[in-house]
């Protein structure tokens, strides 16, 4: 993966419409997009359909490590 060369996700969103005083709407953005019935079992699916390794990314507490790995995972990727 290589990272846009624009800054502040310029071309990925307009800029001058991430905050108002609703609230950000980058956290709408990412709401509207991102799906919420996701699940653990939709790991354990990938994994049934793969003999690719399946690595997660975004996982953030040492209890959902442990889900994931239990869930098939192979590994996770943390970042700050």
């Amino acid at each position: 993966m290589v990272a846009p060369a624009n800054a502040n996700l310029e071309g990925l969103m307009p800029i001058d419409d991430l905050d108002t005083a609703d609230g950000s709407k980058l956290e709408k953005y990412a709401r509207d997009t991102l799906d919420p019935s996701l699940s653990w079992k939709d790991v354990e699916w990938l994994k049934s359909i793969t003999s690719l390794p399946i690595l997660l990314k975004g996982i953030v507490t040492a209890e959902d490590a442990r889900k994931a790995v239990e869930a098939g995972a192979a590994g996770i990727i943390v970042s700050n």
